[in-house]
């Protein structure tokens, strides 16, 4: 190993001017009138980067309790004319801060007065803009405001940037850079005169562009929140939240078991009544959006708050289908005892007042493999003579209700035995009969089940037994 020959670069290249590295910040002073303010300029910025072209000095008006803080970076300052900036700055609120150029220079002087209206140029100097759009204009001051401000120094860039390549043959490029800014940091703040000043027609009509904004803003939001309690109390009164939080009447039920109070309960509902003629639209209505309306009436009934202490107790737990589905004690159908076991008296079925008895009806869950022989006891206990299913065997990929009937030879469900004698297909529904026979009594059933989807009109009801 070996060290090489050192390597000779031979390419050069000129770079285009650029600003002063460092600009010494202004110091201003308030003169005696009260009403204009001497700046001071202590050094000249160096010019090693690059001639300078020439100097602007950039104003800065501000409110009295405005946080000097909150002030961006003189680079990122946004810039207007005299007039705009005042009125941006001075009298309407909420609007971001701007500056605008009260001097141009060509030669930096030792001071300047800004506010006297005067300006210190050349004569051939007055032509100077700002980015190309904003003239240099030393506007009058208004007293009870404070001012800062910084100087802007602009270098032009080079008119011809020469590339020298590597074999020395030179190549002229037309320049195409913009000319380049240094900013020194923002002045010690000058207040002037006091707070107590008289209000001009610009600052009136400022102030009264401000009052109007805000009363156009307050009636927005006074509209959308007004729109927005209407719309929750729509919502809430269709599916009853407001009431159930409120406890009106409608969903207030008395802390008392009595089957009074569950038929006062029952009769209260936000849906009305729906004519007969009505009904074919109705359903049609109720079933669209996966029976979106359905659930709605369904979730709108009234929340009891009856006793369900045999369905709570936990010998008779796999008896119940659903956890939140559950039988009141004051109408809950009561088989009889077997064994003198107290839970084989349970069954998840309550009696339901019809148009013409109290115990007209019965309200029983979907059968389980655990409560098949109790669902036909029941039948057998209670006499019933219709059964009305009114729901699938299976919605949703949901087992709601087991088979728990024979097809085509006698079955025994506990001591009951059941036995099929013919079967009637309709377009939605199916009219089963069966005998069924304890002992040495027989009795005829007929079951109404339903083939398409029906069931779905009673989400949580997975099964009716009638007693005609």
């Amino acid at each position: 190993l070996g060290e090489s020959p050192p390597s000779m670069v031979n390419s050069k290249c000129l770079t285009s001017y650029g600003p002063p590295p460092h600009i010494e910040t202004p110091i201003a002073e308030k003169r005696f009138d009260d009403k204009t303010i001497r700046i001071l300029f202590s050094s000249i910025p160096d010019d090693i980067y690059g001639p300078i072209t020439c100097y602007f000095l950039a104003i800065v008006p501000c409110t009295r309790n405005y946080n000097m803080s909150q002030l961006p970076h003189p680079v990122y300052m946004n810039f207007d004319v005299y007039e705009r900036t005042m009125q941006s700055n001075l009298h309407i609120m909420f609007q971001p801060i701007f500056a605008y150029i009260s001097e141009a220079f060509y030669s930096l002087p030792r001071e300047t007065i800004i506010g006297d209206g005067r300006q210190t140029v050349g004569d051939v100097s007055s032509a100077l803009e700002f980015l190309g759009r904003f003239p240099a204009q030393d506007g009058e001051l208004q007293r009870g405001y404070k001012y800062t401000g910084f100087l802007i120094v602009r270098v032009d860039p080079d008119n011809l940037v020469y590339n020298l390549t590597s074999n020395g043959k030179r190549e002229l490029l037309q320049n195409w850079l913009q000319p380049t800014y240094g900013f020194s940091n923002y002045f010690k703040p000058v207040f002037l005169g006091e707070s107590d000043v008289l209000i001009t027609e610009d600052q009136s009509r400022g102030y009264q562009e401000t009052i109007y904004l805000l009363a156009v803003g307050f009636s927005v939001v006074s509209v959308l929140v007004v729109f927005g309690i209407v719309l929750c109390f729509y919502y809430s009164h269709i599916r009853g939240w407001l009431k159930t939080l409120l406890c009106v009447e409608t969903n207030f039920v008395p802390d008392r078991n009595s089957f009074a109070d569950l038929q006062r309960v029952a009769k209260r509902r936000d849906f009305q009544p729906t004519a007969v003629e009505d009904l074919p639209n109705e359903y049609l209505l109720r079933h669209r959006d996966s029976n979106f309306l359905f659930t709605v009436e369904f979730e709108s009934l009234p929340n009891y708050n009856f006793d369900t202490t045999a369905s709570d107790k936990l010998e008779n737990a796999p008896k119940n289908r659903y956890n939140d589905i559950k039988a009141f004690d004051i109408t809950r159908v009561k088989l009889e005892r077997v064994d003198d076991d107290s839970s084989s008296d349970y069954i998840n079925a309550n009696y339901i007042q019809g148009y013409k008895g109290r115990k007209l009806f019965i309200a029983a869950q979907g059968p389980t493999l655990d409560t098949v022989n109790d669902f036909w006891r029941l039948v057998w206990e209670q006499n019933v003579n219709v059964i009305v299913m009114v729901t699938n065997l299976q919605e949703r990929y949901r087992t709601m209700c087991i088979k728990y009937w024979p097809e085509h030879s006698p079955s025994v469900y506990g001591r009951i035995e059941v036995k099929p004698l013919d079967c009637t297909f309709y377009a939605d529904y199916v009219i089963r009969n069966f005998t069924i026979r304890r002992c040495r009594t027989t009795v005829d059933v007929s079951d109404m089940s339903s083939s398409a989807a029906v069931g779905n009109v009673f989400l949580s009801v997975a099964s009716l037994v009638g007693e005609l």
